[in-house]
């Protein structure tokens, strides 16, 4: 990782620091197990490339069902997002530069070909539910659209 990636990210994660803390992603979450850590090393980065690989294909509302099977079923059911349109945002993606995990699992950095920039970071939270790796949104969705970022943060870089 570049130095200005770093940058970016520690920015970014500060700014995220500052909101109310109703909209943090670990608010309610148990603490980190073992078996939940070596999980999550295992299987996290698999789960966040093979979401931005899907993102290769341009989507809507009404298309952006296949993208539900790597948010938290959790996150899904508590803003009754399990059926119809799947407001996500997206990106059109390419090639993936980078996909690495920090110190702690739950947070995953990936770097990306998209059609705005040659390279954009992507940050991930991610959480585990019946051994399997998902990827779990920071905020609520937006009241007025229903749309929601599945990253924590994404920029060019």
């Amino acid at each position: 990782m570049s130095r200005r990636t770093f940058l970016l990210a520690a920015g970014s994660l500060a700014a995220v620091s500052s909101l109310p803390r109703s909209l943090h992603a670990g608010e309610n979450e148990a603490p980190l197990t073992a078996a939940d850590r070596r999980r999550l090393e295992k299987s996290g980065p698999a789960a966040t490339k093979m979401f931005i690989a899907a993102l290769r294909t341009r989507f809507t509302a009404d298309t952006a069902d296949e993208l539900r099977e790597y948010i938290d079923p959790r996150y899904l059911k508590a803003h009754e997002l399990q059926e119809g349109n799947f407001p996500v945002r997206t990106v059109l993606t390419n090639n993936i530069f980078d996909n690495q995990l920090s110190a702690d699992p739950r947070t995953a950095l990936i770097v990306a070909l998209t059609e705005t920039a040659a390279k954009e970071v992507f940050l991930f939270r991610l959480t585990v539910l019946d051994d399997a790796a998902y990827i779990l949104p920071l905020a609520e969705p937006d009241k007025t659209t229903g749309a929601f970022d599945p990253w924590i943060l994404r920029a060019k870089v």
